[in-house]
């Protein structure tokens, strides 16, 4: 596959509704009389019942964001001050959709319980609805990108991702306050 059939995949992607980008592709759904309770958005909701979190993309390269989709009611993530609820993990990261924004954050603790460090936070996306339709995106381009290793193809297939974040999650555009996905794309 040329570096130009390899962007023009990309494109194909990014255009692609969500329904023919999840497909029969494993998933870790949000069971509905479960995430029915959760405290956040309805949208975000329908999305984890519709979609769920892509599973699987741990690999050789280093890549290990991982849908899992709490199977419980009530929040198991509790940072700041804040409740939330686990859609899964990415290299030692919890991802959560807080309560009741239903922003989602990574979440990385201090690795040992008598360190006095501050969790470290990322917000993500400021709707599970994103983050569900993003996380799909990443799964179905991150294969194509890894084609095209550090060249010029490269930085033009992942600028066309990039430049997508911002109709898919608005709040996206500001860079500096989600900078989770930039730092997902250029950094594996």
């Amino acid at each position: 596959m040329s570096d130009i059939e390899v962007v023009q995949g990309v494109r194909r992607v990014l255009a692609a509704t969500l329904d023919e980008i999840v497909g029969e592709s494993a998933a870790s759904r949000g069971d509905s009389n479960v995430v029915g309770q959760w405290d956040i958005r309805s949208d975000g909701r329908d999305s984890l019942v519709s979609f769920g979190i892509p599973i699987g993309q741990d690999d050789p390269e280093g890549v290990h964001f991982q849908g899992a989709v709490q199977e419980s009611a009530d929040p198991e993530v509790s940072v700041s001050g804040r409740q939330g609820y686990r859609l899964g993990t990415d290299s030692g990261w919890t991802l959560a959709a807080m309560a009741p924004s239903g922003e989602v954050w990574a979440i990385q603790k201090p690795e040992q319980a008598n360190q006095s460090a501050d969790p470290r936070i990322f917000m993500v996306n400021s709707s599970v609805t994103g983050f569900v339709d993003l996380s799909w995106r990443w799964q179905a381009v991150r294969p194509l990108l890894s084609k095209l290793g550090y060249r010029d193809s490269f930085f033009e297939a992942a600028e066309l991702y990039l430049a997508r974040l911002p109709d898919i999650d608005e709040a996206l555009a500001d860079k500096e306050r989600y900078s989770w996905w930039r730092g997902m794309v250029l950094d594996w």
